[in-house]
C-alpha cells in the first residue's frame, strides 16, 4: 500500500475509536473501561480451504487461538440503545494441519492488527438485573504483522509470510461484527461478557481478482465499566 493510503487507514482508525471516548460524558449509561479475551481465529473465503491455502496442500483447517486486548467507550442513549466504540490489538490469522499425518505437520499464519470497532448495542429487558444486549456494525483494522509458524516432528521454523512466500498481505482489514452480551452491576462498577463474530470482507493477499482469503472471528470478550 502507498504511503499516502497508509496515512489516511492509520487516520481513520484513529477517528472512529476515539469517537467513542470523546463522547463518554458521565451519566446517561455512559462508561469506558479496558477489553480482554480471546479471538477464534480462521481464513475464510473460497479460496481459504487446506488444499489452496496451506503450503503442503491438503490437510485440514483449523482454528488459531490467539489474544484480543484494547479498551472501550459506550454511549447510552434512552437506557435501550448505545453506541460504543473500541481500540482493540487483535491476533487473527488462521491454522491448517495433518496433510502428512505421519509428521504431524502444522502451520499458523500469524496476522495482527489495530483495529477499531463500532458497534450499535440494543438493550434486552429480560432480567431486571443482568442487562443482555445484541448487537451489530463494523469494524477496520491495520495490519501490524504477518508472520508464519511451521512445525513438524523434529523441526520447527518462524519467520516473514511475505518474505517467506512472496505474499504481499494488505495493510487494511475490514468487515461486519455481530453478536450478544450480558452485563452485571457489582461494586460500582459494570462487569460485561460478549460473544461475537467478526466476518472480514477484505482480502489479505492481492494475487487477482479471483482470489479470496479473508479473515473470520469468533471471539469471547470481558469489559468492566468504570
Amino acid at each position: 500500500m502507498k504511503k499516502s493510503r497508509k496515512i489516511l487507514v492509520i487516520v481513520l482508525i484513529a477517528v472512529l475509536g476515539a469517537a467513542g471516548f470523546l463522547a463518554a460524558e458521565p451519566g446517561n449509561g455512559t462508561y469506558f473501561g479496558p477489553v480482554l479475551g480471546l479471538n477464534f481465529s480462521s481464513l475464510i473465503g473460497d479460496n481459504s480451504d487446506a488444499a489452496e491455502a496451506y503450503i503442503l496442500g491438503g490437510g485440514e483447517k483449523m482454528t488459531r487461538t490467539a489474544f484480543a486486548a484494547g479498551a472501550f467507550a459506550h454511549f447510552g442513549f434512552g437506557g435501550l440503545l448505545a453506541l460504543e466504540s473500541q481500540i482493540l490489538f487483535s491476533q487473527k490469522g488462521g491454522k491448517y494441519g495433518d496433510a502428512i499425518p505421519a509428521i504431524n505437520d502444522q502451520i499458523i499464519y500469524k496476522m495482527d492488527y489495530i483495529e477499531a470497532p463500532v458497534l450499535v448495542r440494543v438493550y434486552i429487558p429480560l432480567i431486571p438485573v443482568v442487562k443482555a444486549s445484541a448487537f451489530g456494525g463494523g469494524y477496520a483494522g491495520y495490519n501490524i504483522a504477518a508472520k508464519y509458524k511451521y512445525s513438524e516432528t523434529g523441526y520447527e521454523e518462524e519467520g516473514d509470510i511475505e518474505v517467506a512466500f512472496g505474499q504481499e498481505i494488505e495493510d487494511l482489514d475490514y468487515g461486519i461484527v455481530f453478536g450478544a452480551g450480558a452485563a452485571l452491576p457489582l461494586a460500582g462498577l459494570l462487569l460485561r461478557v460478549d460473544a461475537r463474530y467478526s466476518m472480514g470482507l477484505a482480502k489479505l493477499v492481492d494475487f487477482g481478482v479471483d482470489d479470496d482469503v479473508r479473515n473470520g472471528v469468533f471471539a469471547l470478550l470481558a469489559s468492566i465499566g468504570l
